[in-house]
């Protein structure tokens, strides 16, 4: 016997890792089709060898010996039940049968015969159970394998003959009513559900099927009437409140249907149905701070539900809640360790929070297929340019360059696609330093590249420019609006070129200006155009102006050292170490201007004027 149950568990056994890799992709579709043969072959041999075994025990008709057989069997088959192994269950049931026939056990063989599909021989079963016992729960199911085989009409009749020894039988007045529906027999239907709320006191599922009725006849002010009906028979009935809610929304009644959700969830506070309405609504209506506290529930109610928690992740992001999104994600890469989007978002979490090391780790693990895989690499090159620039000189900065340098080379190489922007943040580096030489060479190697663009041309002038060739950096910035008349940071760019070298005032607004229309919104031209008001004397245009940018970049160093000068100029001294501060705290990865800003709050400081405005 030890054997035969051996054979089955291996049945059982090779049936969970088909039933686990079901879900996997199409490479895997021959590989499952091969487990499930196999698992089929090794149960109807168990079924053999069991079936023989059964035929010697009762050959030898020792009463004790089937007894004990039996009930290692029913355990056994119960078990199987449970874990949802319906094939062995069955096997096992029938062969206790076969030592000792008894109708509890024949009912739990049907029921496992129709899990598995067997509707046929389940039906046989279960009939003569039902003409013996006149259970109406056994008459219930007799019903439902019916309705499944097609014979309605025999279901019907079941479920009237139930009726008729029980009114207030509530499942089968709605089976039937459901089978009814069928046909489009709507009156009968009606009539059904009002006779079985008169038998069947407090049961809203009469109203509801009696508003889905009345909506399947697009009689939908019924449905509503129904609907509210079930709900104040019972507050905690899901389906009423998800039916109400559904047709308040199609109208875009969501106030509305929020208030029927809120109340429901004051009955019921962990229904997943109604809080996933009601996070939908949320959504639309953009209230991150009420969908957080919902999403927790729900993600603690339903911990295997990932695709809430993907948005729980992101909204804790969104409110800057960096070390919970941080959480959330590790969850979920624990359940999908492969996943290239879970892998980028905890990557963009520990960059954001400034773990460079874990954020490359995670950034690493992206697949080289995945749409994600350049992306991350570009990250990566970014925290290694922060930290090749620290504050102050440390002995791990060779080393931090050298790695930094190392990578884009490696990485360019392997990845040709990657290679325009691995070297931009590399030029991007030398820049930095104030080496505009080399950071030049960077971007000419690149420039042949079909990923070049023309804000790789745009950065190319600005580079010539901080190097003093303007006639170079103006010849390509001319070149890139021959090409895009339109292109409003090329026209900024020589407009602000133009103001920065005192050369000609008058043409550098013609050009800001045309940028401005253009852009209006953009800060970096605003900045322009505040500038040039501070070139010509106007301080109040240009407060105002630089006022604007500031709220479109608000950490742009450049813009806020501008704004500081100008409070500065019009005495404004508390104001202007404000900016200057600000200014200086947003521009580490950049030297020269650092040194500019520090210089300028220490000759604020000498000023030191009896009063500050």
């Amino acid at each position: 016997m030890i054997w035969v149950m051996m054979l089955l568990q291996a049945c059982s056994t090779s049936k969970s890792v088909s039933i686990n890799t079901a879900a996997q992709d199409e490479t895997n579709t021959a590989l499952n089709e091969a487990q499930e043969s196999e698992y089929q072959s090794q149960l109807a041999e168990a079924e053999a060898n069991l079936s023989k075994h059964i035929d010697n025990i009762l050959k030898n008709n020792n009463a004790d010996e089937i007894t004990f057989y039996a009930s290692d069997l029913y355990l056994k088959a119960t078990d199987s039940a449970i874990r949802g192994e319906s094939q062995i269950a069955a096997l096992l049931y029938k062969n206790i049968l076969k030592l000792t026939p008894n109708m509890h056990v024949k009912k739990k063989y049907a029921i496992e015969l129709i899990k598995t599909g067997e509707l046929t021989e389940s039906l046989e079963i279960l009939q003569e159970v039902y003409q013996k016992e006149k259970d109406d729960n056994i008459g219930l199911v007799v019903g439902g394998v019916h309705t499944a085989t097609g014979n309605k009409n025999e279901a019907r009749r079941i479920y009237n003959n139930i009726l008729k020894r029980n009114p207030k039988n509530a499942e089968a007045c709605i089976f039937l009513a459901k089978s009814l529906l069928t046909d489009n027999e709507f009156n009968k239907v009606d009539n059904l559900l009002v006779t079985c709320k008169k038998h069947i006191k407090n049961d809203p599922s009469f109203a509801f099927y009696q508003g889905k009725i009345a909506l399947s006849r697009n009689r939908k002010d019924d449905a509503l009437k129904y609907f509210n009906e079930a709900l104040k028979t019972d507050p905690k009935y899901y389906q009423a409140a998800i039916a109400l809610g559904l047709m308040l929304e199609e109208k875009e009644r969501y106030k509305q249907a929020t208030a029927i959700y809120t109340k429901f969830l004051s009955h019921s506070p962990d229904n997943l149905e109604v809080l996933t309405r009601m996070v939908q609504i949320l959504f639309l209506k953009e209230k991150s701070d009420k969908i957080i506290p919902l999403m927790e529930r729900i993600a603690q109610l339903d911990p295997s539900d990932l695709n809430s928690k993907v948005k729980l992740g992101v909204l804790y992001t969104d409110v800057k809640e960096y070390q919970k999104a941080k959480g959330i994600f590790k969850e979920i890469l624990v359940a999908a360790p492969d996943s290239d989007k879970v892998l980028y978002y905890l990557g963009s979490l520990c960059q954001e929070l400034g773990e460079y090391e874990e954020a490359i780790a995670y950034f690493n693990k992206i697949s080289p297929e995945s749409e994600l895989f350049g992306s991350g690499n570009i990250e990566i090159a970014k925290m290694l340019y922060v930290l090749a620039v620290p504050e102050k000189d440390s002995e791990s900065k060779d080393v931090e360059i050298d790695k930094f340098i190392t990578f884009v080379k490696e990485k360019s190489s392997r990845y040709p696609n990657l290679k325009v922007d691995l070297y931009f943040n590399l030029a991007s580096y030398y820049d930095s330093q104030m080496n505009y030489n080399r950071a030049i060479e960077l971007i000419t190697e690149i420039k042949v590249l079909k990923e070049y663009t023309l804000d790789h041309d745009y950065y190319l002038a600005s580079l010539y420019e901080k190097k003093g060739d303007l006639q170079l950096s103006r010849d390509i910035v001319h070149k890139i609006i021959e090409s895009d008349p339109n292109n409003a940071h090329a026209l900024n760019f020589l407009g602000y070129s133009l103001m920065e070298k005192d050369e000609d005032l008058k043409l550098a607004y013609e050009y800001i200006s045309k940028a401005i229309k253009l852009k209006p919104e953009d800060g970096y031209i605003r900045d322009s155009l505040g500038w040039y008001y501070f070139k010509i004397g106007n301080l109040k245009r240009s407060l105002e102006e630089l006022q604007k940018a500031k709220k479109n970049e608000s950490n742009d160093s450049v813009i806020n050292q501008h704004l500081a000068i100008v409070y500065q100029k019009l005495k404004y001294y508390d104001k202007a170490k404000k900016y200057f501060m600000e200014a200086l705290k947003n521009c580490k990865e950049n030297p020269g201007l650092k040194n500019q800003i520090v210089q300028a709050l220490e000759d604020l400081e000498k000023l030191r004027l009896p009063a500050s405005k």
